[in-house]
C-alpha cells in the first residue's frame, strides 16, 4: 500500500538499560524484558531538506539499475560454496548477481569502489514482523543495532591493521539495503550518527553462520535522529556505514497486511571523492588481472636463480 510522505511516531525495539541481559534481545516486550518497544519520532527522508548524505548523517538514499527484477526461487535456500565465502551461506548466488550493479551507485558527495560483498539474506516480513516461508523466510532482526564493531571480532582476527585502515584511509564497510517490492509494512529506520552519544550503544556478540561477530545493540536513550523513507521502491536503496549507523525495522499498521521483501549486503569498499571511483575500479581490475601473470613470472625467475 502506497502511503503519503509523513513523519511518524512508531515503536522500535530498544535495550532497557536498567535491566541485565536475559538473552532475550530478539523478543521485545512492552511490559518488561531486555528490549522495550519504545515510541520514537521517525522523520521521513522525503521531507528532509537538504537530503541526508553518507559523510554527514552516515547514511544516504540512492538509486541503482537493478539487473535482477524477480524474487529469488523460494526453493533455493543454499548457494554453492564459493572461494571467498566463509561458509555456504544462503542465497550467495543472488548476492553475486547484484555486486557489479552496485558499483554503479552514485552518491551525492562520494563515489563508491566496491571491493567485495559478503552476502546477507533475502528477508521476508509480514506486517507483524513475522517470517515468511521459502528462501525469504528470514524476518527482520528484532532489535535496533549497529552491525559491526570495527575493532572487534571477526575483523580483529583477520588483521591487526584493519582498525587503522578503517579509520585512517578510504577503506570502509558499507551496508546496502534495498526492497524487492513496494510494500511499506516493515520499513527500515536509520539513525543519524550525529545523534549517537555515550550510553546509546551496548556491546553485543552474536554468532551467525558459526562466526562470532561483535556488534552494538541500541539502548532506550536513543530516541532522536531516526529517519525512514515513505517512498522506497525497487531500484532505491540505503547505503550506510556498517560500523556507525544504528538501524532497525518498525511496524506501520496503516500500511496493511502485505509482505515486504528486501535484501541487505555488507561490502568492503572505498569511499572516494566524486568522479574518482571509475578510475580506481579500473586500476583494481587491471591489478587483479595482472597479478597471476606477475606471480607466474616471479616464480620463473626464482627457479632460474
Amino acid at each position: 500500500m502506497k502511503l503519503p510522505p509523513q513523519d511518524v511516531v512508531a515503536k522500535i525495539p530498544l535495550l532497557n538499560r536498567t535491566l541485565t541481559s536475559s538473552g532475550r534481545w530478539y523478543f521485545p516486550d512492552e511490559k518488561g524484558g531486555d528490549l522495550i518497544l519504545t515510541p520514537v519520532l521517525i522523520k521521513d527522508l522525503a521531507l528532509l531538506t537538504p537530503p541526508a548524505t553518507i559523510d554527514i548523517q552516515g547514511f544516504e538514499k540512492a538509486t541503482f539499475d537493478t539487473e535482477v527484477s524477480f524474487l529469488p526461487n523460494p526453493n533455493q535456500t543454499m548457494a554453492p560454496h564459493t572461494p571467498w565465502s566463509d561458509s555456504p551461506r544462503p542465497l550467495k548466488w543472488f548476492v553475486q548477481q547484484f555486486q557489479f550493479t552496485l558499483n554503479k551507485i552514485a552518491l551525492k558527495t562520494k563515489d563508491i569502489a566496491i571491493l567485495q560483498c559478503n552476502g546477507e539474506l533475502v528477508r521476508g516480513s509480514t506486517a507483524t514482523g513475522a517470517a515468511t516461508t521459502g528462501s525469504a523466510r528470514w524476518p527482520p532482526t528484532f532489535n535496533a543495532h549497529v552491525d559491526q564493531d570495527l575493532s572487534g571480532s571477526p575483523l580483529s582476527s583477520y588483521s591487526s591493521i584493519l582498525p587503522f585502515l578503517f579509520t585512517q584511509t578510504p577503506l570502509t564497510l558499507l551496508n546496502f539495503w534495498f526492497p524487492l517490492n513496494d510494500e511499506q509494512v516493515r520499513p527500515l529506520a536509520v539513525r543519524d550518527r550525529r545523534h549517537v552519544e555515550e550510553g546509546d550503544l551496548a556491546k553485543w556478540t552474536e554468532v551467525t553462520f558459526d562466526i562470532a561477530s561483535d556488534r552494538f545493540v541500541v539502548t532506550d536513550s536513543s530516541k532522536s535522529g531516526w529517519h525512514y523513507s515513505s517512498d522506497m521502491k525497487p531500484g532505491d536503496l540505503y547505503v550506510f556505514l556498517t560500523g556507525e549507523t544504528p538501524h532497525t525495522s518498525f511496524g506501520r499498521p496503516e500500511a496493511g497486511d502485505g509482505i515486504r521483501y528486501s535484501v541487505e549486503l555488507r561490502c568492503a569498499a572505498l569511499l572516494l571523492p566524486k568522479n574518482s571511483a571509475y578510475i580506481v575500479s579500473t586500476l583494481l581490475v587491471i591489478v587483479l588481472l595482472l597479478f597471476p601473470l606477475l606471480l607466474k613470472t616471479s616464480r620463473r625467475k626464482v627457479k632460474k636463480s
